[in-house]
């Protein structure tokens, strides 16, 4: 579970941003909020949701890609090759003191322990050749004890520093200098850093914007449903494409159609090609609806979700079929544009999911970003929970909670007083330079 995530020099963020899912004192909305157990006794209170409202180019979606960025460094780095320049360097280019200065990601998160959680805090400084810093703290007994630090040097290659809680066995001295330590732990077999290694990995994301991201994780979902071993996971998937009113009555696995093989066959294209083509499409994801006679129901249709379901019922199978896995075993999804293609019930009942403790057993979170004022519910959110986006007069995206407002309550009408201005993160529209 994420505590707190920072970023710095990043696209249009230029000073260091702070987003936090530890829940204020308040006790509204209990349901929002899991406290869970830490050593010693002691506990921390987070929220199991955030949504960002801003408007177009405000930072909204630059903030989401911060976590793609950090995550890609995590697993991807180790795979880099000497000399191979750092792709998602991104520093923020309107000033010129910034546009040569390290980007910074630095985040605290909790990993289950056998009685209680564990705190980390992983932070890493880079520019588009290095790895400039990077460091990894826990806290096992409520104290913090370094697990390794880097050790920058000239040349290729940098050392590692590490903790006195860090086992020699397993670990390389040096490190390619655009590597993080970190991302050798995906592969290399330790204790102690590949549950942290997992925490990045299985971080989930997405763009409802992107309809071949849409299609992609269709897919992902679809060869869960496949296995045996998630019959239950698949009833839970049907009945929440039920409640989507849907009229698909029931959702199963089937395999690309014999026509659609021989065309791919045919093609001008080396045999290997063809072969990967068809292995990579051969699922197909089957909706099954009810075929009426004069008000009768008289057989089933059949529906190929890719080629004959719409883009809409195709997001909430993706998205629904993601949040059901994450509730089996915790996590983060990062979704920008959530609502897009999607009706605001839809979206309201996927994010009240989160707060149903029922549902969620897994204290999985989520934060979202939206264009849609009627997310912004009093009834659904509290206000450390609802988050803004708004550059200032130089460019640069600031974030910002409801709750930083002085005479803000958990009773106010948060859409009405964000749409009145009072949250700024509003388009400021000159209507005066339109000329006709």
């Amino acid at each position: 579970m994420v505590l707190e995530f920072k970023i710095e020099n990043f696209r249009s963020f230029k000073t260091q941003q702070v987003f936090s899912f530890v829940a204020e004192t308040t006790k509204s909305k209990p349901n929002n909020v899991v406290e869970v157990l830490l050593p010693k006794n002691s506990s921390v209170r987070l929220l199991k949701s955030g949504v960002i409202f801003g408007a177009n180019a405000s930072g909204k979606s630059n903030f989401l890609k911060a976590f793609h960025a950090f995550k890609f460094l995590v697993t991807s780095s180790d795979t880099f090759k000497l000399d191979r320049t750092i792709d998602c360097y991104e520093p923020f280019l309107l000033d010129n003191n910034s546009r040569n200065k390290p980007t910074k990601f630095d985040i605290t998160f909790l990993l289950k322990g056998d009685v209680h959680y564990i705190k980390y805090h992983y932070s890493i400084e880079y520019n588009d050749t290095e790895i400039i810093a990077e460091s990894l703290d826990y806290y096992p007994n409520s104290q913090p004890a370094n697990l390794f630090k880097r050790k920058r040097l000239e040349g290729d290659y940098h050392e590692i520093k590490r903790g006195d809680d860090l086992k020699k066995k397993g670990i390389p001295d040096k490190f390619l200098k655009n590597q993080l330590i970190l991302s050798k732990f995906g592969s290399e077999p330790h204790e102690l850093l590949n549950p942290v290694y997992r925490f990045f990995s299985n971080l989930s994301m997405g763009n409802v914007l992107d309809e071949n991201q849409v299609y992609r994780l269709v897919d992902i979902i679809g060869k869960e449903i496949t296995k045996s071993e998630n019959e239950a996971f698949t009833e839970k998937l049907v009945s929440l494409i039920k409640v989507g009113d849907t009229q698909i009555e029931n959702i199963f696995a089937g395999e690309m159609s014999i026509k659609e093989i021989d065309s791919i066959k045919k093609l001008p294209l080396p045999d290997t090609i063809k072969d990967k083509i068809i292995e990579d499409n051969r699922l197909r994801i089957m909706g099954e609806h009810k075929v009426y006679e004069n008000g009768e129901v008289i057989g089933h249709e059949n529906f190929d979700f890719r080629n004959n379901i719409s883009l809409g019922t195709n997001a909430i199978f993706a998205i629904g079929g993601l949040i059901l896995k994450k509730f089996e075993k915790g996590g983060l999804i990062v979704f920008d544009e959530l609502d897009n293609s999607l009706h605001p019930k839809i979206s309201r009942f996927f994010i009240q999911l989160f707060h149903n403790t029922n549902i969620n057993k897994g204290n999985a979170q989520i934060i979202f970003s939206t264009h849609e004022p009627l997310l912004m519910d009093k009834d659904m959110f509290r206000s450390d929970q609802i988050w803004f986006t708004q550059k200032n007069k130089f460019g640069e995206s600031e974030l910002y909670s409801a709750q930083d407002f002085e005479g803000v309550r958990e009773d106010i009408p948060f859409d009405k007083w964000y749409m009145a201005g009072k949250f700024g993160a509003l388009p400021n529209i000159q209507e005066s330079l339109l000329s006709l």
